[in-house]
């Protein structure tokens, strides 16, 4: 019954309010509505002649029988011989979302009932705008997430880079100090020496799993399944930690 009301009007629009201080035209009837969604028809909320914007403003639905004696009465061009118009706006809960616009070349056009059953759809139609919000937001959201993970990525890849390149160095040296190429350490030396090399060889496993997170991410990350011995593993974990207990 909505629908058909709609369609006995010469035309009918539906504006969203954007950032409570424009209405920008999003549907139009008819080859009009077409013409003024191309030229992306929007009116000021605070604008005096307009029904539409004063709809807006005051949150009641305005319903004028005769638009020759309306002061408030903003001509369309492409609608010149409009005498009856009906703005309604579009509630969700306390907020306006937009307007309803019908318009008929007939003066008291419009009855209570044509009002009943625009404010019946206008309830309608506020609820799509909504969700039509909604799906718009959970979009953006989901664009914005796809660019911090790909931000993510791209830092702990050069992060990993950055941080190889003077730690296998380090490894390299205590390596030849190990050897003794250089000089010969003493026991105690030696064993800090080890310590060093171990932590560093740690250290770079750890940040060659953070490069994994990416392949994994990427889905080309490789497992490779074997034993482990884990006297081994125990052994390891006291030795790389034994000098955060020192002192304590």
């Amino acid at each position: 019954p909505e629908e058909d009301t709609l369609k006995n009007a010469d035309y009918a629009e539906v504006s969203r309010l954007m950032q409570e201080r424009e209405l920008v035209m999003k549907a139009g009837s008819g080859k009009v509505g077409q013409a003024l969604l191309e030229r992306g028809h929007h009116i000021r909320i605070d604008r005096e002649k307009s029904l539409v914007a004063r709809a807006a403003r005051t949150r009641q639905v305005i319903s004028v029988g005769d638009t020759s004696r309306e002061p408030d009465f903003m001509p369309n061009p492409l609608l010149p011989e409009t005498r009856s118009e009906i703005a309604v706006p579009l509630f969700i809960g306390d907020n306006v979302l937009g307007v309803l616009d019908v318009q008929d070349s007939r003066a008291n056009r419009f009855t209570q009932s044509d009002l009943d059953v625009f404010s019946t759809l206008a309830g309608q139609i506020a609820t799509a705008l909504q969700n039509a919000s909604l799906f718009e937001e959970i979009q953006r959201t989901t664009e914005r997430l796809r660019e911090v993970d790909r931000l993510k990525s791209e830092f702990l890849a050069n992060m990993s880079h950055e941080l190889r390149t003077p730690l296998n160095s380090i490894i390299g040296y205590t390596e030849i100090m190990l050897m003794g190429i250089d000089t010969r350490l003493d026991a105690e030396t030696l064993e800090d020496v080890q310590a060093i090399y171990d932590n560093g060889q740690h250290l770079l496993r750890l940040i060659n799993d953070v490069l994994d997170l990416a392949k994994i991410e990427a889905g080309r990350l490789e497992l490779v399944f074997e034993d482990l011995e884990v006297g081994a593993l125990v052994e390891e974990a006291c030795n790389g930690t034994a000098g955060l207990l020192v002192n304590k």
